[in-house]
């Protein structure tokens, strides 16, 4: 999952699953939706969320994608850039037919029911994938990608997939070799990554470097490497993938934000490595590293970890979201803006935490039985609360959600 990395069908499932069980008690609607027939209708909830650089998407529970925030380059997706949308709104063409959505820069991407992939947003160095540099503010389809895809991640200017035939391919900017290949400076249409042809569960697109897991649990990064990202035990640019040997055949999950990498491990332990200036590796200090070290300060289980556009890092461990990093805007979402070293439990979330998902000065999180809030800088209406005013320091619910009904069956 900073994001960017996408949402897996067992988070989808268990979401659905919350959601239902609610809804046998009527705990959604509360008790004027109970009687003696059983019912055939279910709400219409977030079963997934992303937080990208100033605006945040989720998939529903009836498989739709509603974004909001940012939409100066149409990554809203409702046909318009009329900006902020401080209230979430559908997304032209994908109100259904959606396994999961993910953020990147100022660009999304959903992969369908059917393994196809549509993106949409700012596209100036091809990230949609549809061969042409022209920005988009309705869904396209990625060439070559219309059935397929597994898995879809989105950094900063690029974009990645994984196929169902565990291949990797890349597409949009290429100046630091983040697409996997050394030549050229972006590709408008998607690139196989060499050497990844097949064998790989999942990838992870950061700020300017890209990593992908394999199913046996290595890991393989590339792209920009200033501030050690590659976790190579140096700092030079690598246009093509390099083992991060370090870490053997450990790794259960890879997430790539900025300019640093996190990985959860087999063992449920968290490693960072990376740029760290705002203490965004969660090791108490501010020192960059160049290989992967492992946290301290979260509970033993840890199920996932999020890596953020700028330079906050969250995770899920024993049911709450933990957060550190910069937290100018309140965007680890304790109550304060100090900006933290460690990992620090988010407070105000009812219910377990499912997944939480830092964007560049916000951070979204499902928590409870359908349910989503964010919290941190809301200048362009990033959390979705329907306004635009006053960044939040705690979690605010999403507006827009739990009160429909649809037919079902």
């Amino acid at each position: 999952m900073r994001l960017g990395t996408s949402i897996s069908g067992r988070l989808v499932q268990r979401a659905l699953a919350g959601i239902a069980a609610v809804a046998a008690f009527g705990g959604l609607w509360g008790p004027s939706a109970v009687s003696a027939t059983p019912s055939t209708a279910v709400a219409v909830a977030p079963v997934a969320v992303s937080s990208g650089s100033s605006f945040g998407c989720l998939l529903t529970s009836v498989g739709g994608v509603r974004c909001w925030g940012q939409n100066v380059f149409g990554q809203v997706g409702n046909g318009t850039t009329v900006s902020p949308q401080p209230t979430p709104v559908d997304v032209v063409g994908l109100t259904s037919g959606v396994t999961s959505v993910v953020t990147g820069g100022f660009h999304a991407c959903a992969v369908t029911s059917a393994g196809g992939l549509k993106c949409w947003g700012v596209n100036s160095s091809g990230q949609l994938g549809d061969g042409t540099t022209t920005s988009r503010m309705t869904p396209v389809n990625v060439v070559s990608h219309a059935s397929g895809v597994r898995s879809v991640s989105l950094g900063t200017n690029h974009t990645c997939a994984v196929t169902t035939t565990g291949a990797v391919t890349c597409w949009g900017a290429n100046l630091s070799g983040q697409l996997g290949h050394p030549g050229g400076l972006f590709s408008t249409s998607p690139v196989a990554v060499g050497g990844l042809s097949s064998g790989v569960a999942a990838v992870a697109a950061g700020g300017f470097h890209t990593c992908a897991l394999t199913r046996a649990g290595a890991l393989r990064c590339w792209g920009a490497n200033f501030f050690g990202e590659i976790g190579d035990g140096t700092t030079t640019v690598r246009p093509t993938p390099v083992a991060v040997s370090a870490l053997g055949k450990t790794v259960a999950s890879v997430a790539a934000g900025g300019s640093s990498t996190c990985v959860v491990t087999k063992a449920g332990k968290v490693r960072c490595w990376g740029a760290n200036a705002s203490g965004q590796l969660g090791l108490g200090d501010q020192a960059s590293r160049r290989t992967p070290t492992t946290l301290a300060g979260l509970p033993a289980g840890v199920t996932s970890v999020s890596v953020g556009r700028s330079a906050t890092t969250c995770a899920v461990a024993a049911g709450h979201a933990w957060c550190w990093g910069d937290n100018r805007s309140g965007q680890v979402g304790d109550s304060t803006t100090a900006e933290r070293h460690v990992p620090v439990q988010v407070v105000g979330l009812p219910g377990a935490a499912a997944q939480v998902s830092p964007g560049t000065f916000q951070t979204c999180a499902l928590a409870g039985a359908g349910h989503a809030y964010c919290w941190g800088d809301n200048g362009s209406g990033q959390l979705g609360i329907g306004v635009t005013s006053g960044a939040r320091h705690a979690p605010t619910e999403v507006t827009g959600f739990g009160a429909a009904v649809v037919p079902v069956g």
